[in-house]
């Protein structure tokens, strides 16, 4: 498509007769034709530039929101990561948490079954000392008879 620009017009030249138009008229309405399409030129060019620096803004908005849910999504995994973290770690600590507590409870059976031990012992080396001091207390207690009998 062929778009007459302003020096087309200024450069337009008519042939001129006797009942054609004036001359002067003619040349001054293309001037001001000229000057106007000149002015309509200046604006469409204003416009593309407007509309150029327009479509860089909304690339620049478009890569903006890309990087934003990009961002975003990686926030996401990252969340879903330090989640996953503190639940394999709480898990972790309860599995330590737990062998701790079951070596307590060993440790604790271990104890009192050493004390059981011991108080049977000395159950037992009370019993034998009862035993022997009954004893004892029979020999003695027969040998004071006997002295008795015998100062009789």
């Amino acid at each position: 498509m062929n778009h007459i620009k302003p020096e087309d017009i200024q450069k337009a030249s008519f042939h001129t007769g006797p009942l054609g138009y004036k001359k002067e008229e003619v040349d001054g309405y293309l001037e001001e034709l000229a000057i106007s399409i000149q002015g309509m030129w200046r604006e469409i060019d204003e416009l593309k530039l407007d509309v150029a620096e327009q479509a860089e803004r909304i690339d620049n908005y478009r890569n903006l929101e890309e990087d934003l849910k990009n961002t975003f999504i990686l926030a996401q995994q990252s969340a879903g990561e330090i989640r996953e973290n503190a639940v394999k770690e709480s898990e972790l600590l309860i599995k330590e948490n737990e062998m701790k507590v079951e070596k307590i409870l060993v440790d604790g059976q271990k104890e009192i079954d050493e004390m059981e031990a011991y108080y049977a012992q000395l159950k037992r080396k009370v019993t034998n000392h009862k035993t022997k001091m009954k004893a004892d207390l029979r020999t003695l207690l027969d040998i004071l008879e006997e002295e008795a009998e015998e100062q009789e």
